[in-house]
């Protein structure tokens, strides 16, 4: 097949994609809610929870990417990865077990910590392009550091901050978990009014309003993210130096403050013996394992394709946008969206559901992963394959197959790892008790079980460390 028609191909699946995850659950949205219609008190109550969310999220996003830059200079981005596998659901468990009350500020600070680790790799991704030769010739014609950084570091890291302060800014708008865990119900935001408007009032038309509001958010995200990828992909990258002491002890700081928060849920009493629920718990760790298998096969070869197509120059970047909106919408809208398009069409509930919904941000991490790894295989080694008359077969391999092994196996890692961990798409996909341990720990933790959470959590923290273990031997990364 020739280089265009591949391209063609690859394009065609990214948006057919896209209309399947997204574009038909919002249409059989707008079916059910037309004509959309809003009486004065819906609008009001809209406008009011936008502006509370909107409230809130600004002070997520801000924090969290000023958290983001101290880990980003400092710590490896391994370990980052780590932590940004680590659950929502299982961070604001952990907030509440180190003994802040349910309420707006242990929601808040449940999600600073949850956006922080996706903010930090952005800036680390654009950190690793810096232009360092300009600031070094700077610095030898006595520009001091404030200098340099208004002048060529801040100049160059903000398109970053922005794809970062964005993605903040959206994932707390449209949660449901941490504001419902931690937060207790105290805070009236757009995901929960999303979440009441389709599943408990029979209101479609104030539940669409309010997610065109945050797809009108997450489409720019994607393409921000997107573009922060071609960028990488580029660029020439070089080691950083070593950051001041000031700012090293700043990211540990960080870092040990946001290890404490999983770590506070496996402290404290645990139940004695097993009981029934233990071995309900069981059964859906071995499901779950089998499920987040599954997915991340199916993603991470779909996204390592696709993250072969976009190495190309005739690649658009809206086609990478295609790619990551599932990614970029909140994964509780995008359960809610999956859950109200099925129960038109007649599908139940259940790990079909489950998977289907997964499947879609699933595809955009694994895209992520393949994409930054495969960045290091030589464009010029394959424009030689082609030369020599090797077929996009014998390319595959022959070439990306071997030198791409890693990227695709630390691709599925990772995706396995998110889908094991992840709570709040299954919460709306899952049968009744829920399909997954997540989704279970999740149920239990509201009905106030935390002893038995605590046992059973270790599965859900323990699959990001050996993730990011996995990842640092698959792919040979070195700690800076």
């Amino acid at each position: 097949m020739r280089r265009g028609g591949q391209d063609k191909l690859a394009g065609g699946l990214a948006l057919a994609w896209l209309v399947v995850v997204v574009v038909v659950p919002l249409a059989v949205l707008v079916d059910a809610a037309a004509p959309v219609d809003l009486r004065p008190i819906e609008r009001v109550a809209v406008g009011r929870a936008m502006a509370r969310g909107l409230g809130l999220s600004v002070i997520v996003a801000t924090a969290g990417c000023g958290l983001a830059l101290a880990l980003a200079r400092t710590i490896p981005p391994v370990v980052i990865l780590g932590l940004m596998l680590v659950s929502r659901s299982i961070l604001a468990q952990g907030i509440l077990a180190l003994g802040l009350s349910p309420g707006p500020l242990a929601a808040v600070v449940a999600l600073i910590l949850d956006v922080a680790p996706i903010a930090a790799l952005l800036l680390w991704l654009r950190l690793q392009t810096r232009p360092l030769a300009l600031i070094e010739a700077a610095a030898d014609l006595g520009a001091g550091a404030w200098a340099r950084a208004r002048a060529i570091e801040w100049p160059h890291l903000r398109p970053a901050v922005l794809a970062a302060w964005v993605w903040g800014l959206l994932q707390s708008l449209g949660d449901v978990i941490a504001f419902e865990l931690a937060g207790g119900g105290h805070s009236y935001t757009p995901g929960l009014l999303i979440r009441d408007a389709l599943l408990r009032e029979q209101a479609p038309g104030r539940a669409l309003v309010s997610i065109l509001i945050l797809l009108g958010l997450a489409l720019p995200c994607a393409w921000l993210i997107s573009r922060e990828l071609s960028s990488a992909q580029r660029s020439d990258w070089r080691a950083l130096p070593r950051p001041p002491r000031l700012a090293s002890l700043g990211g540990w700081t960080v870092l040990v403050a946001m290890l404490a928060v999983p770590a506070a849920l496996l402290l404290g009493r645990q139940p004695e013996g097993f009981g029934p629920a233990d071995r309900g718990l069981a059964e859906l760790a071995a499901s779950s394992l089998v499920l987040s298998a599954f997915v991340a096969a199916l993603a991470s070869a779909a996204g390592f394709g696709l993250a072969l197509a976009s190495r190309r120059a005739a690649w658009p970047g809206w086609l990478g946008a295609a790619v990551l909106a599932p990614l970029a919408i909140p994964p509780s809208v995008l359960g809610l969206l999956t859950l109200g398009a099925a129960t038109p069409l007649g599908i139940r509930p259940g790990p079909g559901l489950t998977v289907l919904a997964l499947l879609g941000p699933g595809l955009g991490l694994g895209f992520v992963s393949a994409r930054l790894l495969t960045i290091v295989i030589p464009r010029g080694l394959i424009d030689a394959a082609m030369d020599l008359g090797a077929t996009a077969r014998e390319r595959l391999r022959l070439v990306w197959l071997p030198l791409g092994r890693a990227a695709l196996a630390v691709s599925a890692v990772v995706v396995f790892a998110w889908v094991l961990g992840q709570a709040a798409i299954p919460a709306f996909t899952s049968g009744p008790g829920g399909d997954t341990l997540a989704v279970a720990l999740t149920i239990h933790a509201r009905a106030g079980s935390l002893a038995l959470v605590r046992r059973w959590s270790l599965i859900l923290i323990a699959a990001p460390v050996l993730a990011s273990v996995l990842a640092l031997r698959l792919a040979r990364w070195r700690p800076r």
